[in-house]
């Protein structure tokens, strides 16, 4: 099963909400929800993220909470995986192996 993408997921998720700490608790209740569906079904699952944290720095504190709970949304799911892929110039980097 395919995810495209966690990055509009919390964007969505975010659209109303400027306190960080609401915020963060939305974003991480749906994340672990995310991860116990995936740990109930007996699937192969590909979810796509984009990486926001490696560039500027963003001028609104919007940007900012995006960034940051986006960053904690990703570490999550990487967490829980089994292989995490970084893709770079259209080639994939192995930031983590089945265990």
């Amino acid at each position: 099963m395919i995810i495209d993408c966690l990055t509009l997921l919390i964007s969505n998720l975010l659209r109303d909400e400027p306190d960080y700490p609401e915020a963060e608790k939305k974003v991480l209740s749906e994340i672990n929800q995310l991860i116990t569906v995936i740990d109930k079904l007996d699937v192969c699952f590909i979810i796509v993220s984009n990486e926001v944290g490696m560039g500027l720095v963003p001028e609104t504190k919007v940007g900012r909470i995006y960034r940051d709970l986006l960053g904690k949304a990703n570490q999550s799911i990487a967490q829980h995986a089994t292989e995490v892929y970084l893709m770079v110039a259209c080639l994939p980097v192995q930031a983590k192996c089945r265990i």
